[in-house]
């Protein structure tokens, strides 16, 4: 079972190893959603962010992708919980907590 962040990044996701942008992009959620299931308080978030941020910054930083490269991808995915709100009758407040796989296929 993962316990830390730092296990949930590197060790399950392997994200911190594979890409170090998108680790740090992440990490607030990951200590979120961690913190949530796992009766975390707010000291312990703020200690997990620091080990996190502290083990993300010894791996190899990448460049993050080109700004406009970064808007399509949101483009797509605002889309994408625009037609998840319509097609199953909910407020697209409530679609924005869903995340989406990037194989997920829509029919119109």
């Amino acid at each position: 079972m993962a316990l830390t962040t730092v296990d949930i990044l590197a060790r399950r996701l392997r994200l911190a190893f594979l890409n170090s942008f998108s680790a740090t992009h992440v990490l607030p959620r990951v200590i979120h959603l961690a913190g949530n299931e796992l009766g975390w308080s707010p000291h312990r978030r703020a200690l997990e962010f620091r080990d996190a941020m502290s083990f993300i910054r010894t791996m190899h930083a990448e460049q993050p992708a080109p700004r406009h490269i970064w808007d399509r991808e949101v483009d797509a995915l605002t889309e994408t919980r625009r037609r998840f709100a319509k097609m199953f009758g909910c407020s697209r407040h409530e679609a924005e907590h869903f995340s989406f796989s990037p194989q997920a296929r829509w029919i119109n």
